[in-house]
């Protein structure tokens, strides 16, 4: 047989076979069943270039080239092959496979490389016809290929499995075709080994066996082009996934990251390493971890998507991030998925934090100003009516503060605000809301008093503190403030009834300090 019908015959389908295995790690080089196909694809080439190889070698160096290479490399393609089918047909659900599946995996190969050093178990003898070298098996080969189609035919039943269950139904269309390919590859391969049998003529053409993975390789080919076997998640894609100013997360139904994106690695301060197949919920703050895995749970269960949702996140230094979240449910390779879109909002919530404080509280005591107390009222008015209780409304002014700022100027009165204000919180207990209703007037709400008297008591005693001096610069400052209060609901059950009885008893206590 001419030489260069040999090299055409074995150099097109290894060029195939690479060429399609360079474009199968190329569409998503970050995927296992990518790696494995094309792992797949490039050992049927180094195949084919073996073969070519070996067409014309001396006996000594093709029996060593059979033994030592290529029966090694046969054993790890069926590795490779088995390893594949397991994954994309979820033979073993949705787990990692097992330990054991890979030791098995591995007999073949551990008795091939323990045995072939015994002469004539794997090679019975080497004729020489026609100046080339015929290989004349013995019987540890045929042991070792039992081994390899026992796992040829358990992939055909992964395949078959496959084939029947709800994931194999909406894939039904590469199915048939990954199907017949392997059929087709069995059948070449028992029809040509049936040959090599019976007909010595036969043995003297090259290996046509390998032949039968054309079959497996076109029907590859065509399921990967026709009907997006594989996930085909195009490079062009993971680059947008990847450069994506979005943090972008990946989650199955047990809240475990199954990919982020860098910038999502970034909000959570930690390696995508590190983050990959985590419990996402290890990240919620304590107290909103079982609200937030419920609402992620109902997402699954109802199938309803997420769409603003405000989540906070602790990061690997202990940093609190507020993050605005949309979801959506993607199947991946057969399973559901959750898509976080995730974007930083932890700077935009403390400017509207600074903004919401500036706008209820006075810039000058800190205290809540007239805004917040004419929005708190009617909650502490509510809660009183709905518990039957009472309150107490105070409404303060400083004595003489015109004075303050005519003598020491307005630096001064201002400081004299401020320390009025820290000594307003100080003295009054915790059921107390202090607002500074503008100048130098107050308004204090005493919630939980139950009789008039408990409240003259804690109003007088103040007053009584309140005759204080402080010192500024050497100088001292004396602060004194008159007051008046009403009590609820027993002189009004409004607030501007409230407010005109404590009011005018505030003026009747300040005439009386003139």
């Amino acid at each position: 047989m001419s030489y260069t019908f040999v090299f055409i015959i074995h150099i097109i389908p290894a060029f195939f076979s690479f060429y399609l295995g360079t474009t199968t790690l190329t569409k998503n080089i970050n995927n296992v069943a990518h790696k494995l196909t094309a792992m797949i694809l490039f050992g049927f080439s180094l195949i084919f270039i073996l073969l070519l190889l070996e067409y014309n070698l001396a006996p000594e160096s093709k029996q060593f080239l059979l033994t030592w290479v290529e029966f090694p490399v046969y054993s790890l393609l069926h590795i490779l092959l088995m390893t594949l089918f397991a994954k994309i047909t979820l033979f073993f659900g949705k787990q990692k496979l097992p330990m054991w599946y890979y030791v098995m995996l591995l007999v073949p190969l551990i008795y091939h490389l323990t045995t072939a050093s015994i002469d004539g178990w794997f090679i019975k003898e080497m004729l020489v016809v026609d100046k080339r070298a015929v290989v004349i098996f013995g019987p540890g080969f045929h042991v070792g290929l039992l081994m390899q189609w026992l796992y040829l035919f358990l992939v055909l039943r992964m395949v078959y499995k496959f084939h029947r269950s709800e994931a194999g139904k909406k894939n039904e269309k590469f199915l048939p075709i990954l199907m017949i390919g392997l059929v087709l590859m069995v059948i070449w391969v028992l029809v040509t080994n049936i040959f090599y049998a019976n007909s010595p003529a036969f043995r003297e053409l090259p290996p046509l066996q390998i032949f039968g993975t054309i079959f497996f390789v076109i029907a590859l080919y065509l399921a990967i082009k026709n009907f997006d076997f594989l996930p085909h998640f195009e490079k062009r894609y993971r680059l947008l996934f990847d450069l994506s100013p979005s943090g972008i997360i990946l989650l199955n139904k047990n809240l475990e990251i199954q990919d982020i994106n860098p910038f999502a690695s970034k909000m959570f301060n930690i390696s995508i390493d590190k983050l990959k197949d985590s419990d996402m919920s290890n990240y919620f703050p304590s107290q909103q971890r079982e609200l937030l895995k419920q609402q992620i749970e109902t997402m699954f269960t109802e199938k309803q998507a997420l769409r603003n949702t405000d989540i906070s996140i602790i990061d690997d230094n202990g940093q609190r991030a507020e993050l605005l979240v949309d979801t959506d449910l993607i199947t991946v390779e057969g399973e559901e998925l959750a898509i976080f879109l995730m974007r930083d909002v932890t700077e935009q919530k403390k400017q509207q934090e600074e903004i919401t404080f500036l706008a209820y509280h006075d810039a000058l005591t800190g205290l809540p100003n007239r805004l917040a107390f004419m929005n708190k009222f009617p909650e502490i008015l509510a809660n009183a009516k709905k518990r039957e209780a009472s309150f107490a409304f105070l409404v303060l002014d400083l004595n003489k503060f015109k004075q303050i700022n005519d003598n020491y100027g307005h630096f001064i009165g201002d400081k004299a605000l401020q320390h009025f204000s820290s000594e307003l919180t100080r003295i009054f207990s915790l059921d107390a809301h202090v607002f500074r209703m503008g100048g130098d007037e107050f308004i204090v709400l005493l919630e939980h008093i139950n009789e008039p008297q408990q409240a003259e008591e804690e109003i007088t005693y103040f007053l009584t503190e309140m005759i204080d001096t402080f010192v500024y610069h050497q100088k001292n400052i004396t602060i004194n403030t008159s007051g008046g209060y009403s009590i609820y609901p027993k002189d009004g059950e409004e607030l501007k009834h409230l407010y005109k009885k404590a009011d005018k008893a505030m003026y009747a206590s300040k005439r009386k300090a003139k």
